[in-house]
């Protein structure tokens, strides 16, 4: 048997970006703490510059944005529309995230052993796991490093 994606939980070529980080991106770093309801004005002062290449990218090289439109991760915080920053370089381990290549498909998984059987496990009760046998076509890409997504609009 064959280990098969769902169709809908397919991630297309053009879902995948090379990493640049030629320019940076500074974002103000505030040293006070983020209060749920008003906070105190004198409390917030930019304590340092943050680079996002910095903060997120270990290996320019290596690293790829990844556009998810699957949602078989939303357990996992992972719904349509979020964006995985993929370290091509970096060794998973047992649990993590990962984009695979599985006959002639990419996926987000997290991604388990049962003895030598590698399973990709998805994090919504819709999908089934993917168990790779021996036979089957399988690559890692890489490890999910970092996610960023809109937050969702409250109505």
């Amino acid at each position: 048997m064959k280990a098969e994606i769902h169709p809908n939980d397919k991630i297309r070529l053009e879902c995948f970006v090379r990493a640049e980080s030629s320019s940076t991106l500074s974002i103000p770093f505030f040293s006070a703490h983020v209060a749920a309801g008003f906070g105190n004005p004198a409390d917030s002062h930019i304590e340092k510059w943050c680079d996002l290449n910095e903060l997120c990218i270990d290996n320019k090289d290596a690293t790829y944005f990844v556009y998810v439109e699957s949602d078989s991760m939303i357990d996992a915080h992972i719904t349509p529309g979020t964006w995985l920053i993929v370290d091509r370089s970096k060794k998973p381990r047992k649990g993590a995230v990962i984009v695979a290549w599985v006959n002639g498909a990419f996926t987000v998984k997290r991604v388990n052993k049962i003895g030598d059987l590698v399973v990709l496990m998805p994090a919504n009760d819709d999908y089934t796991p993917i168990y790779v046998h021996e036979h089957d076509d399988f690559k890692l890409f890489g490890l999910v490093t970092f996610f960023f997504q809109k937050p969702a609009i409250i109505p």
